[in-house]
């Protein structure tokens, strides 16, 4: 195993979040900015550096892939999100036209034996015709590799399935 440490400089505060593989090993990072003004993430890249990261599109995979079924949703931190609060196992997409990368996750899963696709994504798909057409390009994908899939909806007061399950539980408190 490598080990790499390294210091970087950010010209604002933010969040970084990793992006893992399949064996939790991190293969991007992308900074959540605080500053709402400005693009919201970016991916962190060392792609100059040896055994550096790359700033192209990942996939992330959290939870316990023992399972025949996954849950779909876009960015990493929410996918960690919805993993703390469901114990669902969770892929996330950095994006809805992130389909090049989702469909390698895909193939790999498949060989482990997950059969089945819950998508989770923000409501807006259903109000935004962007994220509605890009939706709808990810379940075809989804469908021509043999997947089944269904979609989980929730209380649309709630924008993602991570805000509705963190509601879900204050409200148990």
């Amino acid at each position: 195993m490598v080990l790499i440490v390294a210091t970087f400089r950010y010209k604002a505060n933010g969040i970084l979040i990793p992006f893992r593989d399949e064996n939790g090993l991190i293969q991007g990072l992308q900074i959540r900015n605080d500053n709402e003004s400005t693009r919201k993430f970016r991916w962190f890249s060392s792609n100059d550096k040896l055994n550096g990261c790359s700033s192209k599109s990942h996939t992330h995979l959290v939870g316990n892939l023992n399972t025949d079924t996954i849950l779909l949703t876009e960015g990493g931190m929410k996918a960690d999100i919805i993993n703390a609060l469901s114990g669902k196992p969770v892929l996330a997409i950095a994006g809805v036209n992130c389909l090049p990368s989702l469909e390698k996750t895909l193939k790999i899963l498949q060989k482990k034996g997950i059969r089945h696709i819950q998508t989770a994504f923000d409501m807006d798909y259903l109000t935004n015709p962007n994220v509605s057409k890009a939706y709808n390009e990810m379940t075809k994908l989804v469908v021509k590799l043999g997947f089944s899939y269904s979609t989980l909806i929730w209380d649309s007061s709630q924008k993602g399935l991570d805000d509705y399950l963190w509601a879900e539980k204050k409200k148990a408190n």
